[in-house]
Order: C-alpha cells, then structure tokens, then sequence
C-alpha cells in the first residue's frame, strides 16, 4: 500500500529527466520536440470547453439515465461476434525481430503500416530485447491527440512501454471497427520492434478512447490483461452491452472511473453497465468523483486513481 501511495504521487509531478507530463485527457498536439518535458496538451477553460464540445457532437445517440441497462441506440446492435480478423494469438517468442534505437524516456513515432503511433520506453526496459515488458495502450478523447496522450500511457520511470495510436487526431475514435484495426495493428508492429509481453497487454482512455478501449478488448479478451477507462461507457449508446458481454471470450480486469456530473456518460447508465459487468464475471473497480465530464481534476483523479492499477499484475491467459 505504501509504493501504491508513493506511485500516486509520482504519477503527477513532472521529471526533469523525462517523467510522464501531465495535462488535459483530450490534449492538444504536442510541441515539436523528442523531449521528455513536452506539454501533454493544453490546460486552460478553453480547450476544456472545446472537447467537451466536440464529444457532446459525439454523443448524438448518447445513452439515457433509464436504469434499464439497454443501450442499443437506433441503429442496430453490434453484438458480440468475434470479427474475422481478430489476430491469432502472439507466438512464444517474443524477441523482436526489428529492433530500432530508442532513448528512455522520450516520444518515439512509429509506423504500423496502417497509421503511425507514438511510444514512450521506461528506463526499465532491457535494451538487449532479451526481457519482455509490459505495454499500456492509452487511446484520447475527442479533440485529443495521441501524439500528445502518449505522455498520460508512459514516462521514464513506468513499468511499462506507454503507446497512443494515431489515427483520428483532434477528432473521435466514431468508427470503432476502424478504430480496433488501428490498435490491433499498432500492437502487432510495436512487437516487431520491442519486446512485448502478451499477457500483460493493457488498455484504456479518456471518453470516446474509453469506449474503444472496451469494444476493442471485449472482441480481443484474450489479448488483453484489462481495461482502464475514464468518462466513458462499456457500450456507448449504439451497443447492446448484454450481447457483447455474452460474446467475449473471458472476463477480464476492468478499472472504471466516473465523474459524477457528467452530462455525456451520466452516472446512472454508468452504474447500471458496471453491474451488468460485474454480473458477467468482469472484476471491476468502479471509482466515483465529483465533477463534469471534464475539470480541472479530471487527470489528477485518472493519474492517482486509475493508473496506479497497472502495477495489480494482471495477466490474460
């Protein structure tokens, strides 16, 4: 308990030698430097109300606080078939296959052939390739930018590979079929250059990121160890969450923070999806704050609150 409490506090001040920088979930672009002190986004009442906006756009369909748990919007529900190109499980091997020059701590873009990404490699990280590692897969809201969030996935002094998929940058994660070919093909390329542990492959996000971050690891559960989601919902509106639940190969970790106040994930349709979770098996941990959907402690409470699980030693299978 003691390292979890020091951990909290380390995950919201700033290293000098490249710790992670805080800022808005949905952030502005990041400046135009590979240093580990670069800006994860803007911090002003502005660019606060600019993505609150642009995720109200986003919220056309958004779910209702009815209680019922049914949340399958107008159009059809997606279900929970497993797509045909789900990848095959990860060989044994996990030495990478082509390596590339890195420094700790630093933003390094990558690309998958799909679209380019943006890693963050701790210290901790063997540069011989030998020793495989964790990796956070940390997907924006909208109006963020991964090239900016990949600062709330890593820093110089995590466990983990931080990664933030590029793909919609400054707009929304709206097409989560893309969306997943996105992630599923960043992951598959990061593990061609760096030495990725399989079982222990997290994801998570802020808003619209948050949403992906479920639909992706409910149709890839084997895939991924949990799911670590800020301001957002297992099935947002155009999703029947009991059909995708009854299709996910496992339950897995979920840790779930909500805001209390929040007029786009409103805390009843929320809640009733956490138990609806629960009820399928999923080990969730539902954190509630007070607050909008984004304030000013929107990061402190992703920062202290949630991310500190990614030291819990979830596995997949």
């Amino acid at each position: 308990m003691l390292f979890r409490a020091l951990l909290g506090v380390a995950l919201v001040s700033l290293c000098a030698c490249g710790g992670e920088v805080l800022g808005d979930p949905d952030s502005g672009p990041a400046p135009e430097t590979t240093s580990s002190t670069g800006n994860d986004g803007a911090n002003d009442e502005a660019a606060a109300d600019d993505a609150m906006a642009a995720d109200a756009e986003d919220a056309v369909d958004s779910p209702t606080d009815t209680g019922t748990g049914n949340d399958t919007g107008s159009g059809e529900p997606a279900g929970g078939a497993v797509p045909e190109d789900t990848p095959p499980p990860p060989p044994a091997l996990t030495v990478p296959s082509e390596p590339v020059a890195y420094r700790p701590g630093e933003s390094l873009e990558l690309d998958s052939g799909t679209t380019n990404y943006w890693i963050v490699v701790p210290r901790s990280y063997d540069a011989t390739h030998k020793t495989p590692i964790q990796l956070y897969v940390y997907l924006h809201g909208c109006g963020g930018y991964s090239s900016g969030d990949v600062w709330a996935a890593g820093n110089i002094d995590a466990g983990w590979i931080g990664m933030a998929p590029g793909g919609t940058e400054g707009g929304c994660w709206r097409d989560q079929a893309n969306g997943m070919k996105i992630v599923l093909a960043a992951i598959a390329d990061l593990r061609t250059h760096f030495n990725i542990d399989p079982k222990r492959v997290h994801i998570g996000g802020y808003s619209s990121g948050g949403d992906l971050s479920y639909y992706v690891a409910m149709r890839n559960a084997n895939a991924f160890a949990g799911v670590l989601a800020v301001n957002s919902l297992p099935a947002y509106g155009y999703e029947n969450l009991a059909a995708v639940i009854e299709g996910s190969t496992r339950p897995f970790h979920v840790v779930h923070l909500s805001q209390t106040e929040d007029g786009i994930y409103q805390i009843g349709t929320v809640r009733t999806q956490m138990q609806m979770l629960r009820a399928g098996g999923f080990d969730v941990t539902h954190i509630e704050r007070p607050g909008p959907h984004y304030d000013a402690n929107t990061t402190p409470f992703r920062n202290q609150l949630v991310h500190p699980h990614l030291w819990d030693g979830w596995r997949a299978p």
